[in-house]
Protein backbone atom coordinates (compact mmCIF):
# COMPACT_ATOMS: atom_id res chain seq x y z
CA UNK A 1 0.00 0.00 0.00
CA UNK A 2 2.24 2.43 0.94
CA UNK A 3 4.43 1.68 -2.29
CA UNK A 4 1.56 2.35 -4.12
CA UNK A 5 0.78 6.00 -2.30
CA UNK A 6 4.40 6.78 -3.19
CA UNK A 7 4.01 6.24 -6.70
CA UNK A 8 0.54 7.82 -7.34
CA UNK A 9 1.42 11.18 -4.84
CA UNK A 10 4.12 11.52 -7.60
CA UNK A 11 1.92 11.05 -10.52
CA UNK A 12 -0.29 13.13 -9.10
CA UNK A 13 1.61 16.07 -7.62
CA UNK A 14 -0.03 15.79 -3.85
CA UNK A 15 2.03 16.89 -1.84
CA UNK A 16 0.99 15.10 1.13
CA UNK A 17 -1.43 12.49 2.73
CA UNK A 18 -1.93 10.64 5.65
CA UNK A 19 -4.31 6.81 6.33
CA UNK A 20 -6.00 4.44 8.80
CA UNK A 21 -6.76 1.42 8.04
CA UNK A 22 -8.77 -0.69 10.48
CA UNK A 23 -9.55 -4.23 9.46
CA UNK A 24 -10.67 -6.42 11.78
CA UNK A 25 -9.96 -4.70 14.98
CA UNK A 26 -5.86 -4.52 13.64
CA UNK A 27 -5.38 -1.24 12.74
CA UNK A 28 -2.25 0.46 10.93
CA UNK A 29 -1.32 4.03 9.27
CA UNK A 30 1.36 5.57 7.50
CA UNK A 31 1.94 9.10 5.96
CA UNK A 32 3.90 10.31 3.56
CA UNK A 33 4.91 13.94 1.89
CA UNK A 34 4.75 17.42 3.41
CA UNK A 35 1.82 19.24 5.29
CA UNK A 36 3.07 22.57 4.13
CA UNK A 37 5.33 22.75 1.19
CA UNK A 38 6.29 26.19 2.42
CA UNK A 39 8.22 24.64 5.33
CA UNK A 40 8.65 21.03 4.76
CA UNK A 41 7.18 20.00 7.56
CA UNK A 42 6.46 16.06 7.16
CA UNK A 43 2.79 14.75 7.16
CA UNK A 44 2.37 12.08 9.99
CA UNK A 45 -0.67 9.73 11.03
CA UNK A 46 -1.54 12.30 13.78
CA UNK A 47 -1.42 15.74 11.81
CA UNK A 48 -4.79 16.93 11.86
CA UNK A 49 -6.60 17.52 8.60
CA UNK A 50 -9.78 19.22 8.37
CA UNK A 51 -12.51 16.48 7.86
CA UNK A 52 -14.59 18.70 5.69
CA UNK A 53 -18.31 16.74 5.17
CA UNK A 54 -16.87 14.07 7.23
CA UNK A 55 -17.84 16.06 10.15
CA UNK A 56 -21.55 15.57 9.01
CA UNK A 57 -21.35 12.10 10.67
CA UNK A 58 -20.68 13.04 14.66
CA UNK A 59 -23.13 15.85 14.30
CA UNK A 60 -25.03 13.02 13.52
CA UNK A 61 -24.15 10.58 16.21
CA UNK A 62 -24.51 13.77 18.89
CA UNK A 63 -27.98 14.04 17.78
CA UNK A 64 -28.59 10.10 18.28
CA UNK A 65 -26.88 9.98 21.48
CA UNK A 66 -29.54 12.59 22.70
CA UNK A 67 -32.43 10.57 21.19
CA UNK A 68 -31.52 7.96 23.75
CA UNK A 69 -30.91 9.35 26.46
CA UNK A 70 -35.08 11.43 25.77
CA UNK A 71 -33.45 14.67 25.23
CA UNK A 72 -35.01 14.89 21.33
CA UNK A 73 -37.30 12.91 19.06
CA UNK A 74 -35.64 12.09 15.81
CA UNK A 75 -39.63 13.22 14.30
CA UNK A 76 -39.60 16.04 17.01
CA UNK A 77 -40.33 19.75 14.95
CA UNK A 78 -37.37 22.20 14.78
CA UNK A 79 -39.53 24.24 16.41
CA UNK A 80 -39.74 22.41 19.86
CA UNK A 81 -36.04 22.96 19.78
CA UNK A 82 -35.27 26.20 18.74
CA UNK A 83 -37.79 28.83 19.20
CA UNK A 84 -36.25 31.23 16.38
CA UNK A 85 -38.16 28.97 14.59
CA UNK A 86 -41.90 28.90 15.75
CA UNK A 87 -44.02 30.94 13.05
CA UNK A 88 -41.72 30.53 10.69
CA UNK A 89 -42.10 28.18 7.26
CA UNK A 90 -39.24 25.47 8.99
CA UNK A 91 -40.76 25.22 11.54
CA UNK A 92 -42.26 21.80 11.15
CA UNK A 93 -39.35 19.99 9.45
CA UNK A 94 -38.36 17.44 11.78
CA UNK A 95 -34.78 16.41 12.61
CA UNK A 96 -35.31 13.29 11.22
CA UNK A 97 -35.46 15.24 7.77
CA UNK A 98 -32.80 17.17 8.73
CA UNK A 99 -30.32 13.99 8.85
CA UNK A 100 -31.41 12.99 5.64
CA UNK A 101 -31.39 16.05 3.41
CA UNK A 102 -34.64 15.73 2.87
CA UNK A 103 -36.18 19.01 4.87
CA UNK A 104 -36.75 21.24 1.91
CA UNK A 105 -33.49 23.12 2.18
CA UNK A 106 -31.48 23.21 -1.14
CA UNK A 107 -27.52 23.04 -1.84
CA UNK A 108 -27.81 26.76 -2.28
CA UNK A 109 -29.46 27.57 0.78
CA UNK A 110 -26.87 25.38 2.69
CA UNK A 111 -23.38 27.58 1.05
CA UNK A 112 -24.90 30.80 2.95
CA UNK A 113 -23.07 31.45 5.55
CA UNK A 114 -23.48 35.15 6.28
CA UNK A 115 -25.27 34.91 9.89
CA UNK A 116 -22.39 35.31 12.17
CA UNK A 117 -18.97 35.79 12.78
CA UNK A 118 -16.78 32.89 12.86
CA UNK A 119 -15.69 33.03 16.43
CA UNK A 120 -18.87 34.12 18.51
CA UNK A 121 -20.23 32.24 20.93
CA UNK A 122 -23.44 32.59 19.85
CA UNK A 123 -22.68 31.90 16.22
CA UNK A 124 -24.79 29.00 15.48
CA UNK A 125 -28.02 30.35 16.80
CA UNK A 126 -27.50 33.26 14.87
CA UNK A 127 -26.87 31.41 11.57
CA UNK A 128 -30.10 29.11 12.35
CA UNK A 129 -32.19 32.45 13.20
CA UNK A 130 -30.98 33.53 9.72
CA UNK A 131 -32.03 30.23 8.49
CA UNK A 132 -35.60 30.23 10.42
CA UNK A 133 -36.39 33.46 7.85
CA UNK A 134 -35.85 31.90 4.53
CA UNK A 135 -38.72 29.53 3.17
CA UNK A 136 -37.22 26.43 2.43
CA UNK A 137 -36.85 25.51 -1.80
CA UNK A 138 -39.12 22.43 -1.73
CA UNK A 139 -41.67 20.72 0.52
CA UNK A 140 -40.04 18.80 3.51
CA UNK A 141 -39.53 14.91 2.22
CA UNK A 142 -40.79 16.45 -1.67
CA UNK A 143 -37.04 15.65 -2.62
CA UNK A 144 -33.52 14.71 -1.55
CA UNK A 145 -30.72 17.56 -1.69
CA UNK A 146 -27.43 17.99 0.10
CA UNK A 147 -27.67 20.89 2.05
CA UNK A 148 -25.25 22.25 4.66
CA UNK A 149 -28.03 24.30 6.18
CA UNK A 150 -29.71 20.74 7.56
CA UNK A 151 -26.55 20.35 9.45
CA UNK A 152 -25.88 23.74 11.04
CA UNK A 153 -29.42 23.39 12.59
CA UNK A 154 -28.81 20.08 13.98
CA UNK A 155 -25.53 22.08 15.66
CA UNK A 156 -28.01 24.62 17.40
CA UNK A 157 -30.26 21.76 18.37
CA UNK A 158 -27.55 19.99 20.00
CA UNK A 159 -26.73 23.00 22.01
CA UNK A 160 -30.26 24.20 22.81
CA UNK A 161 -30.98 20.14 23.48
CA UNK A 162 -27.49 19.76 26.08
CA UNK A 163 -26.90 23.21 27.45
CA UNK A 164 -23.71 22.68 25.64
CA UNK A 165 -22.00 24.50 22.96
CA UNK A 166 -21.76 22.39 19.97
CA UNK A 167 -17.30 22.19 20.37
CA UNK A 168 -18.13 21.40 24.10
CA UNK A 169 -20.79 18.61 23.22
CA UNK A 170 -18.39 17.21 20.46
CA UNK A 171 -15.46 16.64 22.92
CA UNK A 172 -16.98 15.92 26.09
CA UNK A 173 -19.03 13.33 24.62
CA UNK A 174 -17.49 12.11 21.23
CA UNK A 175 -13.67 12.94 21.06
CA UNK A 176 -12.44 12.64 24.49
CA UNK A 177 -14.62 8.78 25.44
CA UNK A 178 -13.03 7.58 22.44
CA UNK A 179 -9.71 9.21 22.94
CA UNK A 180 -9.40 11.30 19.68
CA UNK A 181 -6.31 13.28 21.08
CA UNK A 182 -4.86 14.96 18.15
CA UNK A 183 -8.63 16.38 17.17
CA UNK A 184 -11.08 19.08 17.78
CA UNK A 185 -13.63 21.36 16.93
CA UNK A 186 -13.41 24.35 14.56
CA UNK A 187 -14.35 27.32 17.31
CA UNK A 188 -13.24 30.85 15.26
CA UNK A 189 -9.41 30.17 15.97
CA UNK A 190 -6.32 29.76 14.04
CA UNK A 191 -4.70 26.56 14.49
CA UNK A 192 -1.27 26.16 12.71
CA UNK A 193 -1.01 22.33 13.43
CA UNK A 194 -3.60 21.45 10.96
CA UNK A 195 -2.35 20.21 7.34
CA UNK A 196 -2.57 23.09 4.71
CA UNK A 197 -4.90 22.99 1.38
CA UNK A 198 -2.77 23.18 -1.69
CA UNK A 199 -3.96 23.44 -5.26
CA UNK A 200 -2.88 23.39 -9.10
CA UNK A 201 -0.82 25.98 -9.70
CA UNK A 202 0.66 26.02 -13.03
CA UNK A 203 2.22 22.49 -13.35
CA UNK A 204 2.58 22.55 -9.74
CA UNK A 205 0.71 22.81 -6.08
CA UNK A 206 0.55 25.98 -3.86
CA UNK A 207 -0.45 25.97 -0.07
CA UNK A 208 -4.18 27.96 0.17
CA UNK A 209 -4.32 31.26 1.59
CA UNK A 210 -4.71 30.48 5.40
CA UNK A 211 -7.97 29.29 4.34
CA UNK A 212 -7.71 25.29 5.80
CA UNK A 213 -6.10 27.28 9.51
CA UNK A 214 -8.94 29.08 9.98
CA UNK A 215 -11.88 28.00 11.66
CA UNK A 216 -15.28 28.52 12.05
CA UNK A 217 -18.27 27.62 15.02
CA UNK A 218 -20.67 28.73 12.44
CA UNK A 219 -20.02 26.04 10.29
CA UNK A 220 -18.65 23.46 12.29
CA UNK A 221 -21.66 20.69 12.56
CA UNK A 222 -21.60 20.69 8.51
CA UNK A 223 -17.87 20.74 7.94
CA UNK A 224 -15.92 21.71 11.03
CA UNK A 225 -14.40 18.85 12.91
CA UNK A 226 -10.51 18.39 12.67
CA UNK A 227 -8.70 15.04 12.90
CA UNK A 228 -5.48 12.93 12.50
CA UNK A 229 -5.92 9.78 10.37
CA UNK A 230 -5.06 8.09 13.26
CA UNK A 231 -8.09 9.40 15.61
CA UNK A 232 -10.47 8.95 12.39
CA UNK A 233 -10.09 4.91 12.38
CA UNK A 234 -10.85 5.01 16.18
CA UNK A 235 -14.26 7.13 15.25
CA UNK A 236 -14.98 4.47 12.57
CA UNK A 237 -14.13 2.04 14.32
CA UNK A 238 -16.63 2.68 17.21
Amino acid sequence: MDEFIASEMKTAGLPGMAYAVDVSGMSFSGAHGEKDIRTGEAVTPDTPFQLASISKSFTAVAILQLVESGDVELDGKLSSYLGVFEGHPGGAITLRQLLGHTSGYSTLQGNETAGASPASEDALIRQAALIASWAPDYAPDARWDYSNANYVLLGAVIEAASGLKYDQYIEAMILEPIGMKNSFVSDGGIYDQIAIGHKPWFGRKRPTKDYQTKTSRASAPGGGIIASANDLSLFLAM
